[in-house]
């Protein structure tokens, strides 16, 4: 005989089970890297889930480390409705400058992002950059007093404020997303170039004149680069650097983040837009279920029902953020740990009231019966 136990149990784990699989999807805690060589002239593929390293760190001149430096990246996105990491410069203590994609935007960023934070002398925003199946170079260019932007060999803007030095890119380099957090850019990669000197606007032009013909920057031995990459390899998983002195990029055969956070706090997680408070509806309306039944279930042999399914609700939901802290596809954070205890709490308070509690009681009579039915 089945009972309205049994059926209360059945239904909360089978609500458990699909609340576990969609938190710890896919599970796996070495997924493919997705990176691959394009056809033809060479240049690599960023799918959705890539990235490729530098083999060390870009050691430029002692005496120049707080000095100027530029940066050319010959690339095309995926998507222009996108907002992801293009590539970081970063030490095992923190990230010292990003590029970012925001929407059809690219953003300059020195020293970690901080989301919610308006801090104009840290970033650089250039509107307008990016269009789907276009390609484009963009060098940043910077000395002890300006910084400026280029597109396609032509100044698209001056900062004052933009303090970013030769100090900033000594060190490791990840393309393709953030080194703390599963952020990944999608598109073509053709060319990159890093200098611990600034380049002049005849060099910038005189450089994307060459990229956009297929041809490639020449060396100069007088002031050569701290690093060039053309990835024209076509093979291997070796990018090489045509300055002997720098490192090699390399791609990963599985995906990893370099430095996986665990439980991010919320104040570093939030980001202005609406796939944030999307993800901040989903997660609460995810938990509901379970904080309803579970309620349902405890009354039955627990006193305080309610608060029972609320910290259950939360061990579930810390379950789940400490095991994403090792699936490299997910990120471990406490504003999902919270959006899904709220998300328990109201259910459970739903639960609390006289109607639910009498349509759940119909509902329960209504299958104990027709389990009766079947078994006869």
């Amino acid at each position: 005989m089945i009972s309205k136990s049994m059926i209360l149990s059945g239904i909360c784990l089978s609500i458990l089970g699909c609340i576990l699989f969609a938190g710890l999807w896919p599970f796996t805690s070495h997924p493919q890297n997705q990176v691959s060589w394009l056809a033809g002239s060479g240049g690599l593929q960023f799918d959705d889930h890539g990235n490729i390293q530098s083999s060390g760190t870009f050691n430029g001149l002692r005496s120049q480390y707080e000095g100027p430096c530029s940066l050319e990246i010959w690339l095309q996105p995926r998507l222009t409705i996108a907002s992801n990491t293009l590539l970081s410069f970063h030490t095992s203590r923190n990230v010292s400058f990003t590029i970012r994609q925001q929407l059809d935007d690219v953003v300059f960023l020195r020293g970690p992002r901080q989301p919610g934070r308006q801090v104009e002398m840290n970033s650089i925003d250039v509107s307008h950059v990016f269009r789907r199946d276009k390609n484009v170079l963009i060098t940043i260019t910077t000395n002890a007093r300006i910084a400026k932007v280029y597109l396609d060999g032509e100044t698209a803007i001056v900062s004052a404020s933009f303090a970013l030095t030769s100090k900033d890119v000594v060190c490791e380099l990840i393309v393709g997303h953030a080194p703390d957090d599963n952020d990944n850019w999608s598109g073509k990669l053709w060319g990159l170039s890093i200098y611990n000197y600034e380049l002049s606007t005849a060099k910038v032009r005189q450089h994307y004149a060459l990229w956009a013909k297929g041809a490639n920057p020449q060396i100069s031995e007088m002031q050569p680069p701290l690093a060039l990459y053309f990835f024209n390899e076509k093979t291997d998983r070796t990018v090489r650097n045509q300055v002997r002195s720098g490192p090699d990029l390399y791609i990963p055969q599985y995906y990893e983040v370099a430095e996986h956070l665990f439980l991010e706090p919320p104040w570093k997680e939030f980001y202005p837009g609406w796939g944030y408070y999307e993800n901040l509806g989903l997660n609460i309306v995810a938990f509901i279920p379970l904080g309803f039944f579970l309620r349902a279930y405890f009354k039955r042999c627990i006193r305080r029902a309610a608060l029972t399914s609320l910290i259950a609700g939360l061990l579930v939901s810390l379950t789940i953020e400490i095991l994403q802290a090792y699936i490299p596809l997910r990120n471990s954070g406490m504003t999902d740990l919270i959006t899904n205890t709220l998300g328990t709490g109201i259910g459970a308070s739903l639960y609390g009231r006289t109607s639910m509690q009498n349509g759940l009681a119909t509902s329960l009579a209504w299958l104990e019966n027709f389990g009766m039915w079947k078994k006869e």
